[in-house]
């Protein structure tokens, strides 16, 4: 790594010198702690619900002002040969 001396290498990563949202810093401290602990009981369980977690997307909700929009949308099948 390229450390001039002037300061830690953490103090001149643009990564961690980033704030995370407190909602994420909880669930990412949750889930690391999570999976120390079924790890070390079952390996095997733990890379299922590692797995589960990586494989399911995070549910949106659809904001206020897009709703009229959806509701008033005209849906339309065309067929493609």
């Amino acid at each position: 790594m390229n450390n001039n001396g002037n300061g830690s290498t953490s103090e001149t990563n643009p990564f961690t010198t980033h704030q995370l949202p407190l909602g994420v810093r909880l669930f990412l401290t949750t889930a690391r702690l999570m999976f120390q602990v079924v790890g070390k009981v079952s390996p095997q369980m733990a890379g299922k619900l590692a797995l589960r977690l990586f494989m399911t997307p995070p549910s949106v909700s659809i904001p206020r002002r897009e709703l009229a929009i959806r509701d008033s949308a005209d849906l339309k099948m065309q067929r493609i040969m």
